[in-house]
């Protein structure tokens, strides 16, 4: 077998690996959608990138002015984006809270992990939950919140919940929301009777109509130079305030 076989060959068992990934995943949630501590345990997570999302660090330096108050990220999942907020914060001489909520406490330990492997950060620097996104207990609302590959985890019939909790999580008249919509197709997100998830297609307008019955204010939506390059052509960033 030459070079150029032998790459082929390995190209075709990644994506037979992966096709037995997703068949594990999605058949665990179309049994019981709020399941994602067993894929945890199984080391089942192809959404995780393995690093901080690149282009949430891009928008926090291009498009923040300081401290980002207090800050959530739902699906926290392996917490390197907690760890970018973490890092903005202390940069900024921020002091208030970091929240990582997550439904599987697998993932919760991971995250500790991570935090406490990461320079200049530790487990101390962030609140950790334990829950479920829709019912979770809080202290006061946010003022900064991160979505990205939370929202098309969740079987589409939730979308609208899911826009009103994200309407009483955020802080009303200054609060952000910062959504990295993906894996975007337009043709499909609507038609929830035939999406097969997770990840679920989404689009800007399912967003759209998720949170404007909400408040929300769609402030600025453009790709991002920093997506990571297998996502880049189907995902796009968006940025909303919260007006009442």
């Amino acid at each position: 077998m030459n070079v150029s076989e032998n790459g082929e060959h390995s190209r075709q068992n990644e994506a037979d690996d992966r096709e037995k990934v997703m068949k594990i995943l999605r058949d665990t949630i179309s049994k019981d959608d709020k399941d994602w501590e067993s894929l945890w345990k199984q080391n089942i997570s192809p959404w995780d990138l393995g690093m901080p999302t690149p282009a949430l660090k891009q928008e926090l330096i291009q498009y923040t002015d300081g401290d980002l108050g207090r800050a959530l990220i739902p699906g926290c999942g392996g917490g390197y984006d907690l760890v970018t907020l973490v890092e903005h914060k202390k940069m900024n001489g921020g002091s208030s809270d970091i929240v990582g909520l997550d439904i599987s406490e697998t993932c919760i330990e991971k995250t500790k992990r991570v935090l406490k492997d990461s320079p200049n950060v530790s487990i101390d620097d962030v609140t950790l939950v334990t829950g479920d996104f829709f019912d979770f207990e809080y202290k006061e609302p946010f003022d900064f919140v991160f979505d990205y590959t939370f929202f098309c985890a969740l079987p589409p019939r939730l979308r609208s919940s899911w826009g009103s909790r994200i309407g009483e999580l955020v802080r009303k008249k200054s609060g952000r929301l910062l959504t990295l919509i993906y894996p975007i197709n337009d043709e499909t997100a609507s038609d929830y009777a035939k999406l097969t998830g997770p990840p679920f297609s989404v689009s800007l307008e399912e967003y759209s109509k998720a949170l404007s019955p909400h408040g929300f204010v769609l402030d600025r939506v453009d790709k991002s130079s920093a997506s990571v390059s297998k996502r880049a052509e189907h995902e796009m960033v968006a940025w909303w305030t919260k007006n009442d």
